[in-house]
């Protein structure tokens, strides 16, 4: 009981810590495919990013209304939410090197320039492929 009054705090702690700025203006959308690998898991789906300055939004989803892995990234802080997040969460950039956010927000940083790579970070692999940006 104390452990869940406990992680209930943290959650609760955490809602508080950071305000992302509401979408304004033109975006800058690509689309294409992402294999998730972790473990024994692996997940091939839907990866589509927004860019609108220092704001970036990736979601990473398996079929229509199924988001993954939403993250959403200012130039401060980042959040991570869905399933393979395992807890929705907020964090101040940048995080950890070996961490599991780390390879999400990778996706942000790389996909500005590149539209096929792989990358490794905290246990999971990605391989995206993504429609030339324009």
């Amino acid at each position: 009981m104390k452990l869940l009054m406990l992680a209930a705090t943290l959650c609760l702690a955490g809602c508080a810590t950071h305000q992302f700025a509401n979408p304004q203006g033109t975006a800058k959308n690509r689309t294409g495919q992402l294999l998730y690998k972790e473990g024994t898991r692996s997940i091939v789906g839907d990866l589509t990013i927004s860019t609108r300055g220092a704001d970036q939004r990736l979601e990473f989803s398996k079929g229509p209304g199924l988001a993954l892995m939403r993250v959403q990234r200012d130039a401060t802080h980042a959040r991570f939410d869905g399933p393979l997040a395992r807890l929705s969460h907020t964090v101040k950039l940048p995080p950890s090197k070996e961490s599991r956010d780390a390879g999400w927000l990778a996706i942000l940083d790389r996909s500005v320039k590149e539209s096929s790579f792989h990358l490794s970070s905290g246990g999971a692999q990605f391989s995206v492929q993504l429609a030339p940006g324009h």
